[in-house]
């Protein structure tokens, strides 16, 4: 892109030559301050370049903005999931500690169901014994009957 400058080389080189300075001198001169001046300064259109360029970071800037907003929003439901999840934990902590006395408190009712039923089975044994017993004297109590009605018949 060409450099514009308001230098005038002309009239700085007849200034020159008017000083006593020979006429090639004076517009090397005159070209060399004028390349120095220009160098390095930025035109219209450089101007706009950048200017595009900034728009376009500004762009940039703003896409980066709402993605950290919505990152923002992301991270506040995670953490609104996990403050819930570590709210049903505690609740699951506690219901499993309710089952856990549920059981033991069941497992002693079974145990003392178990010598219920160990204690009847008991009973139910002794009475079976007893009532062999009872049993085994009627029949001794009639076999003995016969014996003596049929030894008394048998006498007379």
């Amino acid at each position: 892109m060409a450099n514009v400058l308001a230098f005038d080389t002309l009239a700085y080189a007849r200034r020159l030559k008017e000083a006593g300075v020979a006429t090639a001198q004076a517009e090397a001169h005159a070209e060399a301050v004028r390349d120095a001046a220009t160098e390095g300064v930025a035109t219209k259109a450089d101007i706009a370049g950048v200017e595009n360029e900034v728009v376009g970071v500004k762009t940039e800037v703003a896409g980066v903005k709402t993605e950290v907003a919505h990152l923002k929003t992301e991270v506040a439901g995670v953490k609104t999931d996990v403050a819930s999840v570590k709210s049903e934990v505690a609740h699951l902590k506690t219901d499993v500690a309710d089952v856990k006395k549920d059981v033991s408190r069941l497992d002693g009712r079974l145990g003392r169901l178990e010598e219920k039923v160990e204690t009847r089975a008991a009973k139910a044994d002794l009475f079976k014994v007893a009532l062999g017993v009872v049993v085994a004297q009627t029949t001794l109590t009639v076999a003995l009957t016969v014996a003596l009605i049929e030894l008394i018949g048998g006498a007379r």
